[in-house]
């Protein structure tokens, strides 16, 4: 109505009949509800979702904090940039395989230029986005990754994204390197369980060895008692190839401890887990082929070291656990012709 004033009282030398004035009136009142109602979908403005590639392009070109900059923790060595990263990979995972093409481009990068590749600093990320969206169709490109020398880097990512598009507990590739990696969570009993078998695939055993319990080093010992390690290595290995690829398994337990070592959805309890005895859990165990098919079962027993107990939230929980496992050569037997299987 202002608008319309405006124009009744203007000073200027128009002379507007009845008729003209009331026309005018209805053409401005419109032209205002129009620019109300169209203004969030106009040329400058427009409303729209960001594309798979804008957003993989905002996720990797985002600079890190200055060195002079505060960077705010958010929780356990999480910052806001982590988060921010956190959201914009679940941005582009809502997008479902419309988002297939531009990861799949990202992913082309990686594989022809490695680390000098643009999108290399956030390859955890996109691995992590494209095995969620494609599921077990991802695991050919992965495979291949994980065998190419010059993406020795992102090992630990491949296989991690292995078991998310396969929904494994983990995924455990003969090439990748040995060694705890930092989680910013307590120490689960897939910790030890995926050094075990990888210090067995790679013929680690001081690195084997460090992972069992009392239990388990018995078994060990007795084993050998029977003969040296070497011979039981190719007894276990007999008739598998010598090319072993990699081994998946999933635990069959509810809560965390089953879950593949996914850090996009949002935190979960440190304890959310249902083994019933966490100090000494036995856990019903699905071995998988680097394929995801099944090559076995057994229950594997693990047990929680007593040092660094946490205290003050119920129970005792262990900090850390090893596997502690009496009947040692039917797992390692197993582990040996699913790292081989396809």
């Amino acid at each position: 109505m202002s608008m319309t004033r405006r124009l009744e009282n203007s000073s200027a030398p128009i002379c507007l009949c009845p008729t003209i004035r009331t026309l005018a009136r209805v053409v401005l009142s419109l032209a205002v509800v129009g620019l109300v109602l169209c203004q969030p979908v106009g040329v400058e403005g427009q409303s729209r979702e960001p594309s798979g590639a804008e957003l993989i392009a905002s996720l990797t070109e985002a600079k890190s904090p200055e060195s002079k900059t505060t960077v705010r923790i958010i929780s356990c060595g999480q910052s806001e940039q982590d988060r921010r990263e956190q959201s914009t990979v679940g941005a582009i995972i809502a997008l479902g395989k419309v988002a297939i093409p531009d990861l799949e481009q990202a992913l082309d990068s990686i594989a022809s230029l490695g680390k000098q590749s643009r999108f290399a600093s956030k390859a955890g990320w996109l691995l992590l986005a494209y095995a969620k969206v494609q599921g077990p169709a991802a695991t050919r490109r992965l495979q291949r990754m994980i065998a190419t020398p010059e993406l020795s880097f992102l090992r630990f990512n491949l296989d991690q994204a292995m078991a998310l598009s396969l929904g494994l507990t983990s995924y455990v590739s003969g090439v990748r390197e040995p060694g705890i990696v930092f989680t910013c969570r307590l120490q689960q009993p897939r910790d030890p369980f995926d050094q075990l078998i990888l210090s067995w695939i790679q013929n680690d055993r001081p690195q084997f060895e460090k992972n069992l319990g009392p239990i388990g080093k018995n078994a060990l010992n007795a084993l050998l008692d029977q003969s040296p390690w070497e011979s039981l290595r190719t007894e276990l290995r007999s008739g598998n190839s010598d090319r072993q690829i990699g081994v998946g398994y999933v635990f069959e337990t509810e809560g965390q401890w089953a879950e593949p070592e996914d850090t996009l959805p949002a935190q979960k309890s440190e304890f959310a887990s249902t083994a019933g005895d966490l100090a000494n859990p036995k856990l019903e165990t699905r071995f998988k082929t680097s394929s995801g098919g099944d090559c076995g079962k057994m229950t594997v027993n693990f047990v929680g070291t007593v040092e660094g107990m946490v205290t003050g939230v119920g129970p005792f929980i262990p900090n850390s656990y090893l596997v502690d496992e009496p009947n040692l050569k039917s797992l390692l037997g197993l582990i040996s012709s699913c790292a081989v299987a396809q």
